[in-house]
């Protein structure tokens, strides 16, 4: 929901919201990281699905996702009757472009020095402009980081 209602007014604004997940815990795998980015190969529809999946494997179940055997496992139970498309999707995870994503998303977050997650990097002609975290805001919660972000951005576009 948090993302959602920022992506919603962001493009109403003209701008991009681009997703750009990076592993949370050093050491932890980054599966369901490769596979998110290989999905935005797919139709937007599925990636979509396939996001939301993750999400909740994650966020309600609690699920590590500590290889790609979970991650794929994890998936075919939550959205069956996509085996083609999954096929297809951990192909891509394990494949450069992928992996070449990630490396991007993590060397963009590490340079920008963001200090914790969520962080959304506000970006202006391909340069970091703003980073709004938990740390950036009085108070810190994901409704004052959302309303932050939201903030920054109407500003960007009165310009």
């Amino acid at each position: 929901m948090q993302d959602t209602v920022i992506e919603q007014q962001t493009t109403e604004r003209g701008g991009r919201f681009v997703r750009a997940p990076v592993p949370t815990v050093e050491g932890e795998g980054r599966f369901k990281e490769l596979v998110y980015y290989a999905s935005r190969d797919s139709s937007a529809r599925f990636a979509e699905t396939v996001k939301n999946s993750i999400y909740k494997g994650v966020q309600d179940q609690g699920i590590s996702f500590s290889d790609l055997l979970q991650v794929y496992v994890w998936l075919q139970s939550d959205i069956p009757n996509n085996d083609s498309q999954l096929q297809a999707l951990f192909s891509g995870a394990q494949a450069a472009p992928a992996q070449a994503a990630l490396a991007r998303a993590a060397r963009l977050a590490t340079r920008a020095g963001v200090q914790s997650l969520p962080a959304y990097l506000i970006m202006v002609d391909g340069q970091v402009s703003s980073i709004v975290d938990a740390t950036s805001v009085p108070g810190g919660s994901l409704i004052t980081v959302r309303e932050e972000v939201l903030s920054r951005v109407n500003k960007l576009y009165k310009r």
